[in-house]
């Protein structure tokens, strides 16, 4: 995924439990438990590669490139 300083990313949770977004780098900036068929956001300030995983399922991970 890619994204500008500045934007606003929603995560739309399609499953039947709940997850977050975490970022790895920094456990303190995570969505909270995203509900089956709800959404969670992360507003990202400065630019960067951003490594993220559900607190809840460690596996699951993805990245955000923010320029």
């Amino acid at each position: 995924i890619t994204a500008k300083v500045g934007d606003v990313v929603t995560w739309t949770n399609n499953d039947s439990t709940g997850h977050t977004a975490t970022m790895k780098a920094d456990a303190s900036c995570t969505t909270p438990t995203i509900a089956a068929g709800s959404t969670g956001s992360i507003k990202f300030t400065a630019a960067g590669t951003y490594d993220y995983f559900c607190k809840i399922h460690p596996n699951m991970t993805g990245q955000i490139t923010v320029s």
